[in-house]
């Protein structure tokens, strides 16, 4: 998929891929032009050569006024789409979701404060930034129905992976927190990686049978690598 003369002539990149249940696959990925990243959607019929769409979803008018880009894309029974995507405003990241009837062009799912996932609470390890929402529709450990979220976090120096769990009966992000005290905690840290000391984000998580694996991207001395994920429970992986 290259940059084209439109909402994309500066770059394109981040792309997440979903099968199309009519046939196919659909794409959506992160168009840039001059200053301004929006984003555009392509489909293929066989996964390797994608036919562009058209821009999905321009920037908003608020916390996401600067910056959008894809983090998720997922094909829902009743034949809609579901875009997860980060939003900035020229100084922070937060996440959130947008909707559509035919995969081409989304509308926003506003949240309490526009957003559907925000930064934590100051001091907190993700203060200053969320994306890269990865989200897959499951149970907890405890057995209780509801959304999983990966997703980067960054406290102003480094990125790190971070998890979130909405149950459904309640609506309400619950953030990975350390048994001693509650507080929350990433999990995928950058300290101590041969090939990630400088960051490590964008995880994207599956179950399988023996747990979840996954894969992130780590950065080294300029450098982005793709490292493996596995773990017997969403919010521990190694």
């Amino acid at each position: 998929l290259d940059a084209d003369s439109g909402f994309d002539r500066g770059a394109v990149s981040r792309p997440v891929v979903a099968a199309d249940p009519t046939g196919g696959y659909r794409m959506a990925y992160a168009g840039r032009k001059g200053s301004v990243t929006t984003i555009g959607v392509a489909t293929s019929a066989d996964g390797l050569q994608f036919n562009k769409v058209g821009q999905a979803l321009n920037v908003g008018a608020d916390w996401d006024a600067a910056d959008v880009a894809p983090g998720g894309l997922i094909a829902r029974d009743d034949g809609s789409w579901q875009l997860w995507y980060a939003g900035g405003d020229g100084d922070n990241w937060r996440i959130g979701s947008a909707i559509s009837s035919d995969g081409e062009r989304f509308t926003r799912e506003e949240g309490a404060q526009g957003w559907q996932f925000g930064t934590g609470a100051p001091g907190d390890w993700d203060d200053s930034g969320v994306r890269d929402p990865w989200v897959v529709a499951g149970e907890d450990d405890d057995g209780r129905s509801g959304l999983h979220l990966w997703y980067s976090g960054f406290d102003g120096d480094q990125w790190r992976g971070g998890y979130a769990f909405r149950p459904d009966d309640t609506g309400v992000w619950e953030r990975a927190a350390r048994a001693s005290d509650d507080t929350p905690r990433p999990v995928l840290i950058a300290e101590g990686g041969l090939f990630h000391p400088v960051g490590a984000e964008r995880p994207v998580v599956v179950p399988t049978d023996n747990g979840w694996t996954g894969w992130y991207a780590g950065s080294a001395e300029g450098a982005s690598r793709v490292g493996l994920l596995r773990g017997a429970s969403p919010d521990r992986l190694n």
